[in-house]
């Protein structure tokens, strides 16, 4: 089964849901691929399973797999290996992950084997390689391809977190982190912390953990665009020095968005355009001779 990440989270984030067999999680943002294996983690603790990471070095590193994979352990009821690394198994190691992906779908053993890769084209996803997990197992595409696909996520991070932002805050919280997943996903970790603290140290306890990954905050903070602006304020995302780049590149736009965002997290405002004009009086004086002047205050 392939599906996107988009639409395979939510699912994995209900309380019940089977894990065993093969998963190949493909795509070029770190982020998604991490939240994958946090989705899949409290699912693999509640069955008891042994999560082991194991890189591919080599080709022959799928034989460390296939070994961890027929171990018994004691005291586990089976294993969760997280395997990364970009070396594709040979014909001999493809037969057994095939027949390992038959054997879990018919209820034979309960292991879990996570692949994660590089995004993965059209021409490797027809490769023979490619067949046990798009056949038998779970392929998650973890790319995102719209700015429709990247709030969606985080409007989900947002509810774990026990926030719910209003469309301008959400404006002004991707304007702030210019688009950027990571950046507005931390963003919306430190506000967990100023307006829902309780749920925030909840969600770090690690009795709890399990529990909150399956369920959502009952009562969401509601957060506007004023407080978003205040919460801000000692977070600015640009400084007069980035205003300064940008004006003597010529590029009005950004000049236009920097000084946007200074002057919502009043972040000493009226002091950037003071040093602005002394800025520009000290590359006018000097000229393009002294570039080592340039930057340095009056």
């Amino acid at each position: 089964m392939q599906d996107t990440f988009i639409k395979a989270y939510p699912k994995l984030l209900q309380p019940s849901v089977g894990v065993a067999g093969l998963w190949l999680a493909h795509g070029d943002e770190p982020l998604l691929s991490q939240w994958l294996i946090d989705a899949l983690r409290p699912h693999w603790r509640a069955q008891n399973y042994a999560i082991k990471r194991i890189e591919l070095i080599s080709v022959k590193s799928w034989q460390e797999v296939l070994s961890e994979l027929g171990s018994q352990s004691l005291f586990d009821d089976a294993s969760a290996l997280i395997v990364t690394g970009n070396h594709k198994p040979d014909k001999a190691v493809i037969t057994e992950l095939e027949r390992f992906a038959i054997e879990a779908q018919a209820g034979t053993h309960g292991h879990s084997v996570l692949w994660l890769t590089p995004k993965q084209d059209k021409r490797s996803q027809s490769s023979k390689w490619f067949a046990p997990f798009a056949q038998y197992g779970n392929v998650i595409d973890c790319n995102l391809y719209n700015e429709q696909q990247r709030q969606q996520l985080l409007q989900i991070q947002a509810q774990k977190f026990g926030l719910r932002l209003s469309q301008e805050a959400w404006q002004l919280l991707m304007s702030h982190t210019e688009h950027h997943l990571l950046s507005a996903y931390q963003t919306l970790w430190r506000l967990s912390y100023l307006f829902a603290p309780q749920l925030a140290a909840s969600d770090n306890n690690e009795d709890n953990y399990q529990s909150n990954n399956f369920t959502q905050p009952v009562n969401n903070v509601a957060l506007d665009i004023a407080d978003l602006q205040a919460a801000l304020v000692s977070d600015a995302q640009f400084s007069v020095f980035d205003l300064s780049d940008a004006m003597l590149s010529g590029n009005s736009t950004q000049v236009a968005k920097i000084m946007f965002q200074l002057k919502s997290t009043d972040e000493h405002y009226f002091s950037a355009l003071g040093y602005q004009q002394r800025h520009a009086s000290n590359h006018s004086t000097y000229g393009r001779s002294r570039p080592s002047s340039i930057g340095h205050l009056a």
